[in-house]
This record gives C-alpha cells, sequence and structure tokens, in this order.
C-alpha cells in the first residue's frame, strides 16, 4: 500500500503501528525516528523498523524521495505542531498521519498547504488503544486488532488523502469512525482524559491524607479497578490535559455538578432517588458496554441465550410492536418535511433509534414519549446541520441505505459507520445509481460500510431499472430523487413493498406510480404530517407460525399492517394449509391494515412461487420452520438475498434445521426441506450467529420440538423486537435464558460468510 512509511516517535503506539503494518504486509519499507537512541535501538534490533534515522532531517529526506510515503507521527503531544511544520517545508507531497489523542492544537496547520496552494495531506487519527507502558518494550502487532480508530479531517485536506488513510486501518483490521475535528477534543476529554485525571487524582488524595495512607494495602476491587489507569506514563498524559486543558477543564466542571446533585442525594438520604440515580447509570453503563441489562458485563454479548420448551397449545389475543419499514420512512420524511410531524406508534428499538438519533445529531428538534414522537421537520435543504461524527447506523440496512439517498443530496460531508454485521453487507447495488445520479460516495473496497459521502446538490434525476428487487434500493434513490434536479424513473423487476411511495403521498409529495413503475420529480416540499404506524406483519409472522404448527393453538393478532408488497408470509401460510383469516379491513392513512385470526392447521408442503418468496423474505426464517413442520417437500427458490441479510440467513437455517433432525438440502436461491407434522422436531442446539429474525424463528420452532432448544446469540433480538420475549410468553410460548449445554465455538460459520 505504501512503498516506504517514516515513523517518528517509536514507543508504545508508534512500535505497535510498525508491527501492525508489517504484519498486514502494508510497507515495503518500514525507518523509523526516536529522539531516544535507546527506543531506536530496541526497534531496529528486534525488526520493528527495517532501518534507523539518525536524524530527523535524515527520516524526512528519505521520505522526500518517494511521493507515495507515509509519514507517521507517534509523538508527544507538545513536540507535534513543531515537527508537522517541518514536514510540510520537506515533504509537501507525502501523506502525514498524526496518532495522538487531542486533535485542536492541529487545526490552524492546514493553512500551510492553502497558503500555498498544495493539496493537504495531513490526516489527524486518534486509534483508541494503548496500556499502562507507553514504551516500545511493550509494542506488539495486535495492539490495533478491532479497535476503534477516529479519522479527524482537517477543513483543507484532501478527499482522497482521507480515504487513504481510513482505508489503511481498516486493513489493519480496526474499527474506522470519522469525527469534527474539536468535538473529537471534546469527546475524549469526557470519555478518557477526565476518568484519567480522576483516577490519579484519587490516588493523590489517598497519599495525602497520612491516616489513609494503610487503606491500599486493604483496597478491594473497586479501588484497583478505577484507579488501574493511574499507572499511565505520567509524562504522556501531563502532556494530553496540558494540550487539551480547556476542554478537560469544560468536562471538570460537568462532572463536578453532577458530583454536587450526588453529595446531594446522599446527604438528604433519599435512599428512593439514589437507588433510582444508581439504576439509571447502570443501565447506562450497559447500553455503552452493548449489552441487556442484568447480562453481565463480562459475558461475551454472544452468550446471551435463549432456551425454548415444548408448550401446549397456545392461546391468546396480542399486539405486537409498530413496524419497523413505517417507522424508519415516517421518522426520515417527518424531519425532511416542514413543520411538525407526529407519529404514533412508532418502534422503539435500537434499529429505528439509529434513524432518529442519525436525525439528532444533524441538528433535529424530537420528543419522544413511549411510541410516540413529534418532530420538528426542516426542509428538504439547508436545514440539516452537519454532523460532528460518524453517524451510526448499528445494525439496521435500513438506516444505511436510505440514509445514503438521503445525506447525497446535502451540502455537507458526512460518514455513515455501521456494526460489524453491518460492515459486511453490500452498498453497492445503492451506491451505483445514487453515483449515476451524480452522489460523490466512496466506501470500502467500494462496497461496504464504512461509506464517506461528498454531499452535492448538483443530482440528476435518471432512469434506473434495478436488477434485482428491492424495496431499500427503491427508497434509497427515492430519496435522492426528491432534492434532485429533473424526473426520476424506477422499474422493478417484481413489485416490492411501497412503504416509501405512499408515505411520500402522505407528507404532501406528488409520486406517480404505474405497474412496476415509479416516476417523481425533485423540487418538490414535503409538509408535516400525521403518521400512525400499524403494527409490524414481520413481527406477527413468528406467532403466525407457532399458532399454526402448535396443535389446538388459536391466535389473533391485533391493528396489523397487510401492505400488499407485505402479505406474502399470509399467501404462503395460506397455501400450505393455514387457516389464516384476516378480519376488520381497514386504514391507518394510506396503509391498509387488519386484525388476523390463526389457527392451528394441518399443514403441507409445497413449492413457494418465487413471487411470494421475494415477498416474504424477511419472513422465510420462520416460515422454514412452519415448512420443517408440514407432511412432504416444501421448495424455496429465488431466496439468495438470504445470504446478505444480518447473517447468511439461508444457510444458517439449515445449519440449524439438520441439528435439529430435520432433513434439509440447500440449494444455490433456496432450500427443499422434507417435513413432517409428528415430532418434526428434535430438541438440541443451534447458533443464531447474532441475527435477530435467526434468533426468533429457532424461539418458536421450541413449542413443537421434542426436547428444549437452546439457541445462542439472542441479544441482537431487540434490534427490531424489543417486546418480542413479552409477547411470546403472553400466549404461551415457554422462551427463558439459560447457557448453553456445551462452550461456544469461536464465531465463524454459516452466520459469518457471505
Amino acid at each position: 500500500m505504501f512503498n516506504r512509511v517514516v515513523v517518528i516517535g517509536t514507543g508504545l503506539i508508534g512500535g505497535s503501528f510498525c508491527l501492525a503494518m508489517r504484519k498486514a504486509k502494508l510497507g515495503r519499507e518500514i525507518i523509523g525516528y526516536d529522539i531516544a537512541n535507546a527506543s531506536l535501538d530496541h526497534a531496529l534490533a528486534n525488526n520493528i523498523i527495517d532501518r534507523a534515522a539518525k536524524d530527523l532531517d535524515s527520516a524526512l529526506r528519505e521520505a522526500n524521495n518517494d511521493p507515495a510515503n507515509l509519514i507517521v507521527l507517534a509523538l508527544p503531544l507538545g513536540a507535534t505542531r513543531d515537527v508537522l511544520k517541518l514536514c510540510y517545508d520537506q515533504t509537501p507531497s507525502a501523506y502525514i498521519m498524526e496518532l495522538g489523542s487531542a486533535k485542536n492544537h492541529l487545526l490552524t496547520l492546514g493553512s500551510l498547504w492553502r497558503r500555498n496552494k498544495v493539496e493537504c495531506r495531513l490526516v489527524p487519527a486518534h486509534p483508541i488503544a494503548g496500556s499502562e507502558n507507553n514504551e516500545i518494550g511493550s509494542a506488539r502487532a495486535d495492539l490495533f486488532d478491532n479497535c476503534k480508530t477516529v479519522i479527524t479531517p482537517l477543513p483543507a485536506v484532501a478527499t482522497n488523502c482521507v480515504e487513504k488513510i481510513g482505508e489503511l486501518w481498516q486493513r489493519l483490521g480496526g474499527d474506522v469512525f470519522y469525527m469534527d475535528l474539536p468535538f473529537h477534543d471534546r469527546v475524549f476529554a469526557h470519555t478518557s482524559h477526565l476518568p484519567h485525571f480522576l483516577a490519579y487524582t484519587l490516588m493523590v488524595s489517598l497519599q495525602r491524607e497520612a491516616h489513609l495512607r494503610g487503606i491500599p494495602n486493604y483496597s478491594a476491587g473497586g479501588l484497583r479497578d478505577f484507579t488501574r489507569i493511574a499507572a499511565s506514563d505520567e509524562r504522556m498524559w501531563n502532556d494530553i490535559f496540558e494540550v487539551n486543558r480547556p476542554e478537560l477543564l469544560m468536562a471538570l466542571r460537568d462532572f463536578q455538578q453532577s458530583l454536587a446533585a450526588m453529595r446531594q442525594i446522599l446527604q438528604q438520604g433519599d435512599t428512593q432517588k439514589m437507588q433510582t440515580t444508581l439504576g439509571e447509570a447502570r443501565r447506562e453503563r450497559y447500553r455503552i458496554a452493548g449489552r441487556p441489562p442484568g447480562a453481565g458485563l463480562d459475558v461475551p454479548q454472544h452468550q446471551y441465550d435463549y432456551v425454548s420448551a415444548p408448550t401446549g397449545p397456545l392461546i391468546g389475543e396480542l399486539r405486537v410492536d409498530g413496524d419497523k419499514s413505517i417507522s424508519h420512512r415516517a421518522i426520515m420524511l417527518g424531519c425532511l418535511a416542514k413543520g411538525i410531524t407526529e407519529i404514533d406508534g412508532v418502534l422503539v428499538s435500537e434499529d429505528t433509534l439509529a434513524t432518529l438519533n442519525m436525525f439528532v445529531a444533524m441538528g433535529l428538534n424530537v420528543e419522544r414519549q413511549q411510541d410516540k414522537l413529534s418532530i420538528k421537520g426542516v426542509g428538504l435543504q439547508g436545514g440539516l446541520r452537519k454532523p460532528l461524527a460518524s453517524l451510526a447506523c448499528g445494525n439496521s440496512g435500513t438506516s444505511a441505505r436510505l440514509m445514503s439517498g438521503v445525506l447525497c443530496g446535502q451540502t455537507f460531508t458526512s460518514y455513515l459507520h455501521g456494526d460489524a454485521s453491518l460492515t459486511r453487507r453490500p452498498m453497492r447495488r445503492v451506491l451505483d445509481p445514487l453515483r449515476q445520479m451524480g452522489a460523490r460516495m466512496f466506501a470500502r473496497n467500494n462496497e461496504c460500510l464504512p461509506l464517506f459521502i461528498a454531499g452535492s446538490n448538483t443530482l440528476e434525476g435518471i432512469t434506473y431499472a434495478l436488477p434485482i428487487a428491492s424495496a431499500q434500493v427503491k427508497s434509497a434513490i427515492m430519496f435522492a430523487a426528491i432534492q434532485a434536479r429533473g424526473e426520476t424513473l424506477i422499474k422493478e423487476p417484481l413489485p416490492t413493498r411501497d412503504h416509501t411511495e405512499r408515505m411520500m403521498k402522505n407528507f404532501g409529495y406528488t409520486v406517480n406510480c404505474k405497474q412496476e413503475t415509479i416516476q417523481l420529480k425533485g423540487g418538490g416540499k414535503l409538509n408535516a404530517a400525521h403518521i400512525r404506524v400499524p403494527t409490524d406483519i414481520s413481527s406477527a409472522a413468528f406467532f403466525l407460525v407457532a399458532a399454526s404448527i402448535r396443535p389446538g393453538s388459536q391466535l389473533f393478532v391485533r391493528d396489523v399492517g397487510i401492505n400488499p408488497g407485505r402479505i406474502g408470509i399470509i399467501r404462503l401460510l395460506q397455501a400450505m394449509g393455514g387457516k389464516i383469516d384476516l378480519v376488520n379491513a381497514r386504514h391507518y392513512g394510506s396503509e391498509p391494515i387488519a386484525d388476523i385470526k390463526a389457527r392451528a392447521a394441518d399443514l403441507n408442503g409445497i413449492q413457494m412461487p418465487k413471487e411470494l418468496v421475494s415477498a416474504a423474505i424477511d419472513e422465510l426464517p420462520v416460515l422454514m420452520i412452519a415448512a420443517a413442520c408440514a407432511e412432504g417437500e416444501t421448495v424455496i427458490e429465488g431466496a439468495g438475498e438470504l445470504r446478505v441479510k444480518e447473517s447468511n440467513r439461508l444457510e444458517a437455517m439449515v445449519s440449524g434445521l439438520k441439528k435439529l433432525g430435520v432433513k434439509v438440502q440447500e440449494t444455490q436461491d433456496g432450500a427443499i426441506i422434507q417435513g413432517k407434522r409428528t415430532s418434526p422436531l428434535q430438541g438440541g442446539e443451534v447458533d443464531s450467529y447474532g441475527d435477530h429474525r435467526i434468533a426468533m424463528s429457532f424461539a418458536v420452532a421450541g413449542c413443537v420440538a421434542e426436547r428444549e432448544i437452546h439457541i445462542r446469540n439472542c441479544a441482537a433480538v431487540a434490534t427490531s423486537f424489543p417486546n418480542f420475549e413479552d409477547c411470546a410468553r403472553s400466549i404461551g410460548l415457554d422462551i427463558k435464558h439459560g447457557p448453553s449445554p456445551k462452550k461456544n465455538p469461536d464465531a465463524t460459520g454459516p452466520g459469518h460468510r457471505h
């Protein structure tokens, strides 16, 4: 990737960077320089670097010989500015990367390049990694594996330089985020510099109080855990505290206010308020750790498991959560409309909150009370503000793909980021048509998140034939089209859910739909609306299947959205002999809804029509459970899309069904399932591979199994259906949490390959 890399500063971070570059084979030659001769000698003797430069001038002359060079500054913050100026004077065409944990002191340096009309190639980056020992002897090649690296582009930096450095950190095995440079220092003053300052301060306090000097000898884990970071290099942290002093002082002010409030609660003896406050703090700690409350911070997330046991008949009435697809679109259009939009029944899940939080990060004023939102929309152009950091999509493919269409028409630069699962899912199918419209977008390997979007207000309408039926791709184009000049025509190979078309009309935008063609013009306006969200048929599907396969069951699900593009699940169950009835049909705005009755039935295997498979793509995992409980052969074709969902759902379901004793054959774009009504499933252990729909499908299967089914890695259910467990138990499903009967294997398998 680079011919010659010059690393200035060979301590822990600089040395580890050299080793990581060697491991990834990203630098042909690595040259080191350090003012500390012992550090440089160690680096050379241990093959951390190829050559040692005798002084800074000679190190930079090496860099000046090759324009493809990379200069890496891993220096104390106080020394960085002067060295950077020297780098500019001698190597104005080299890539320069600075690795400090505070950045504001670099903000004015971009003017060096601007003043001389030279492309700025300085890219500050902050790998969030380290240890108490900051010396070269602690350097290791895996220090940056799976670590977060924050890139803080200077205003004048060239886009290709930012992309080059971002790609470098991704290839080193890290997770890349982008952040506004001043915002970076504010964030890390609170999350890193303040904790270190407090840890040092507590140790100073214990040292100075003579009558407490004996206490550390009897310290429990709390003191040791809290003050572990006070063992870090005092020279380095003195440097950080000085360089980021203004932001650290602000963080201390905020902390002192919180400390005063806690002291007052303690002083008043208000035990109830203290417990409530501590509970809120505990939940926030779990949220930061990405764990459900009570799961245990030391327990890996993949060990949040379900145990589903055989049951009697499932009887009852329920109302599942709001429709996820509609909730996403209502939030997006409400934020882009003028005026105050009210949304009732919105799904409050990690996925939809990801979309909402992205708009909040761009300056939107949103009020939420349970499942009701009030959004003060800002209009299509000029109302959104540049976000200060990467916009986090979490696990939500809908957020990533639809927001690409929203953001490519704005005038500011933005970055989209996702969790480990989402960053493996393809984005090219969205990027290709948006780029044809004039969007400037750059993705990892031209395919996956993180996504860099250089906003543009010069989008042009296009005519585009979707190569595959995808409501997400269609919707992304539509969001870009309403910000583009001219007319856009979108042609679908098969009809897909039309929530975006219906909802844009609700917001007063003209959208013409004829057969499989959508036509709309840019330049219109979105006006605030009142949206009532129906319940999600994809969530209801789990219980419709459960009632169908468990003998004696009768179930009533209220207020379910029955959009024509979403009822493939109902038509397929009915084709298999399912007793599914729609009653009390009506509308919420432009969306049709009904109540659904489901009763136990003798299901039969079928050849699933491809058009219905496409319309039920999200529900296919639980339909495969129904097929395993149906008499005879079920053939599924045209389901290749399942391979690029949150996991490789096709392979994961086939693997799980085989473990439960089902005869199933995986095909290129589907599966052939040999089902039977009597004792269709054995018990056993399956893995959801962190996919919420796989987890819920096998949880449903437990009701007809011969013995318990243990389902691993179920924490992701909260991303789309937070109330799944409550709904399941309310109708008699026996789902609880419990450890797997054997240790989890390494995180490999069908759910991790596309």
